[in-house]
């Protein structure tokens, strides 16, 4: 048996390796896991003061609607990320839950924002109607005069007047 220490069976099958300084880092779990644990009890604590704020925030949206109250399109997650990332609130699409998946009607409904986590935040949601004059517009366009128009003749008239 005039083997090297090093050698043995496994390192001859070539599945064990040898102790280095690099595989030492490599298999240092305590500092890489105190690390990861630091960094998930700060995101947990950025999440419990965004979910302060996200309960307080009163959500309206103002939506073309119907004189039913049915909106034209719907409400969607990526409606509420956009107005949240308006306020100031980058947070994903993929995190808001509304309930049914879209709001389809103006009145009152609630959101939940999933954080980290555990942490969840529910949000209160205002779907207003738009108010379309377009309709009116319309009706007093037909019912006012065309404005005057005026030729050339007194354009040049006018302008020898002022000077």
């Amino acid at each position: 048996m005039d083997q090297e220490p090093s050698t043995n069976e496994l390192s001859r099958k070539k599945v064990g390796v040898k102790k280095s300084t690099a595989m030492a880092k490599k298999n240092d779990k305590t500092k890489d896991s105190a690390e990861i644990e630091a960094k998930k009890e700060a995101k947990r604590k950025d999440a419990a003061s965004l979910k302060d704020k996200l309960s307080s925030l009163k959500v309206e949206l103002v939506m073309p609607a119907g004189n039913n109250g049915k909106l034209f399109g719907a409400v969607t997650n990526q409606t509420v990320a956009d107005y949240l990332l308006s306020q100031g609130y980058e947070i994903e699409r993929k995190k808001i839950e509304i309930p049914g998946l879209t709001i389809k009607n103006t009145g009152k409904y609630s959101a939940i924002i999933h954080l980290y986590e555990s942490a969840i935040a529910e949000i209160e949601i205002n779907v207003v109607a738009q108010n379309s004059e377009k309709p009116s517009d319309e009706k007093s366009k037909k019912s006012s005069p065309k404005p005057e128009t005026t030729t050339e003749a007194e354009n040049t008239s006018d302008a020898s007047v002022t000077e």
